[in-house]
């Protein structure tokens, strides 16, 4: 219950935020009756478990709004009803882009809130520049995000340095004869594995670790880490980095 809360002032914070955008400085026919949010979420394959809390917490969000009756909009003196549409990704990134399209040409969205991961949410983000229509985006590396420049989604997101550096931290924090000795590096074979492996490294130069292992890149679609325990016992290693 704890983490769905979390997830629910998460999607609650990305719905104001959205609309607080999308009707700043807008003017709007004088019938609208409700204001449209769109997201492409991966329901099925292989993200769909995420993906379902991820739903429900923008389902949690947009309850709770309309239960104060919407959301105030300046330029109509009245409050809105927000009303949530999700299209399925499919856990597949082209598909994703297609799910965006529909949501803004056929459902007609006003904004739009993102599924997750770097790869999925960057060509997602590139059709809302395309359509020119307002993206609020979360789970993705922000610097490839912050590369592509786009002009219409924003990201909320964490350093992944400053995430890198965790574990070493805690690390540190142990009592010398605790702390484990040879740690091995195991990363899944995408785009924020290749990006949290080279991060991993780079903190554990900075903390003056090294890897009696190195197994970036071992975790593939749908077999995450299929020889780990071989690489284990060829490795010795008494703790490991993984993702």
């Amino acid at each position: 219950m704890k983490a769905k809360s979390s997830f629910t002032k998460l999607g609650l914070g990305f719905s104001v935020l959205a609309i607080f955008v999308l009707f700043s400085g807008a003017v709007y026919a004088a019938d609208r009756t409700e204001i449209k949010i769109g997201a492409p979420l991966p329901l099925t394959g292989i993200l769909a478990g995420a993906a379902l809390e991820q739903k429900w917490a923008y389902e949690q969000a947009v309850a709770d709004i309309n239960k104060k009756g919407g959301i105030y909009v300046k330029e109509y003196g009245k409050k809105l009803p927000v009303e949530l549409i999700i299209a399925d990704a499919e856990s597949d990134p082209g598909k994703a882009v297609a799910a965006t399209e529909k949501l803004i040409k056929v459902d007609k969205v006003d904004v739009l809130l993102s599924g997750f991961t770097t790869n999925h949410v960057i060509p997602t983000c590139m059709t809302a520049d395309k359509y020119k229509k307002y993206y609020h985006a979360t789970t993705c590396l922000v610097p490839p995000w912050a590369d592509q420049k786009f002009k219409w989604s924003t990201l909320f997101f964490f350093d992944i340095l400053q995430s890198a550096s965790v574990p070493y931290q805690v690390i540190n924090s142990m009592d010398e004869q605790d702390r484990p000795k040879r740690l091995a590096i195991l990363m899944e074979d995408t785009i924020d594995g290749r990006a949290f492996g080279g991060a991993f490294k780079a903190m554990a130069k900075k903390f003056g670790y090294e890897f009696v292992v190195d197994a970036s890149g071992c975790g593939i679609k749908g077999l995450f880490f299929p020889d780990t325990q071989t690489k284990r016992k060829e490795g010795g290693w008494d703790s490991h980095l993984c993702g």
